[in-house]
C-alpha cells in the first residue's frame, strides 16, 4: 500500500475515534453526520468542515472498491495528508493559549494622566491597553482616543494637559475586549474573533486571558486578530 494513502487512511480512523470521543456519537451515527455536530462544537473542525467531507468520500472510494486493500484506486497528495495530519493533530492535542501568548500585560488604573499612557503606547508600538476600571477590565484604543480628541474639538477644547485614562474610557465601548480562560485553545480563541465578526457586533480588538475568563481576575496575556494571524 502506497505510504501516502496509508497515513490517510489511518488519519481518518484517528478522526474517526476523535470525533466520538467529541460528540458522544458512536458507529450508529454515520461518521458525515458526527462531523457536522462536532464543528458546532470544535473550531477547527468548523473551518475544515468541506475539506474533511471530501476527506470521507474519498476514504470510502478506496476502502469499498474490490481493490482494497491491495490496491487502492486513489492515492492521496502531499498536500492533502499534511492538512489531515494537521487538524487530527489539532483535535488530539490542541495548542493551548497559556502558553502561547502568555506575556506581561500591564494593567493602568482610571486616574494614570492621559499623556503617559500615550507615551506608554507609542513607546512598545501598541495600539491598545488595558484598564481596570470598578473592578472590570476595560480597553482603551488608539481609535477610542480619536473620537475622545475629535469630541474636545467639536466642543471647543481638548483639555489634553489634564485628561486622565477615565476621560477616554467612555469613548470605547466595552465589547472592544472579550476575555478567555488559560486553558481555552487557540482555536476557541480565533472562533471568538470570528463570531464577532459574523454577529456584526463592535468591533473586537483584544482578548484578554486570564485565569478562568473572569474580569475580576489579573491578565495573563492578550491576543489580538494580527497575533492569531501570525501564529497560523
Amino acid at each position: 500500500m502506497d505510504d501516502l494513502g496509508a497515513e490517510f487512511l489511518q488519519l481518518y480512523n484517528e478522526l474517526d475515534h476523535l470525533l466520538q470521543k467529541i460528540t458522544g456519537e458512536r458507529g450508529g451515527v454515520p461518521f458525515w453526520k458526527r462531523l457536522r455536530i462536532a464543528a458546532k462544537k470544535e473550531p477547527v473542525i468548523q473551518r475544515q468542515l468541506d475539506d474533511l467531507l471530501e476527506y470521507h468520500e474519498l476514504r470510502n472510494a478506496i476502502v469499498h472498491h474490490r481493490s482494497y486493500p491491495k490496491e487502492l484506486i486513489a492515492i492521496p497528495t502531499a498536500e492533502v495528508v499534511a492538512e489531515f495530519r494537521q487538524v487530527v493533530q489539532r483535535l488530539s492535542a490542541p495548542p493551548r493559549v497559556i502558553p502561547a501568548f502568555a506575556s506581561e500585560v500591564h494593567v493602568f488604573s482610571p486616574g494614570t494622566p492621559l499623556r503617559e499612557v500615550l507615551q506608554y503606547m507609542y513607546s512598545r508600538g501598541y495600539s491598545q491597553v488595558v484598564s481596570r476600571a470598578e473592578g472590570r477590565l476595560r480597553l482603551t484604543t488608539s481609535s477610542g482616543i480619536t473620537r475622545w480628541l475629535a469630541a474636545g474639538v467639536n466642543a471647543g477644547e481638548v483639555p489634553f494637559e489634564s485628561a486622565t485614562l477615565a476621560d477616554v474610557l467612555p469613548f470605547d465601548r466595552e465589547e472592544a475586549l472579550q476575555l478567555i480562560a488559560r486553558d481555552a485553545s487557540i482555536d476557541e480563541a480565533l472562533a471568538v474573533f470570528q463570531q464577532s465578526l459574523e454577529r456584526k457586533r463592535p468591533r473586537l480588538f483584544a482578548i484578554v486571558i486570564t485565569e478562568t475568563g473572569d474580569a475580576g481576575e489579573n491578565p495573563l496575556g492578550i491576543i489580538t486578530p494580527r497575533d492569531l494571524l501570525v501564529e497560523e
